[in-house]
């Protein structure tokens, strides 16, 4: 029997061995760090696309609405009862209002100091300092 039929098989059986140990460091490297990948990986919704806190506007509806947020210092209320109608990807997330989980947005493209709130899927209500 020659040297080369000999090596043949020796050869493979290293090859299939590293490619297994690379396979296998592959897979613990993965292991270790899934638990971080939340910590890296982070989305945020810019537009209002997605976002279900609303305000239900009271009925009756009020002579002098009362505030609704709180935000740079002021208290926000509605401006009017009347709703606007504005496309979801249209409204740009500007802040949130922790108390009550409200979020201001105003529409792209617009001058700012329009604000509003999301009544519903495509409905804002224009809200001003109080």
């Amino acid at each position: 029997m020659s040297d080369d039929a000999f090596l043949a098989p020796r050869s493979a059986t290293r090859f299939c061995a590293a490619f297994l140990a690379a396979l296998a460091a592959v897979v613990a490297y993965s292991l270790l760090d899934h638990p971080k990948a939340a910590a890296v990986e982070k989305f945020e919704q810019t537009t209002a696309a997605g976002d279900t806190a609303y305000y239900v506007v009271p009925t009756p509806a009020l002579a002098v609405p009362e505030p609704v947020l709180r935000w740079q210092d002021h208290a926000w209320a509605p401006a009017s009862d009347e709703k606007v109608k504005i496309d979801d990807p249209d409204m740009q997330r500007v802040a949130t209002d922790e108390a009550s989980a409200l979020t201001v947005y105003q529409p792209r493209g617009k001058a700012p100091g329009t604000y509003f709130i999301k009544l519903a899927v495509g409905e804002y209500l224009r809200i001003e300092p109080r």
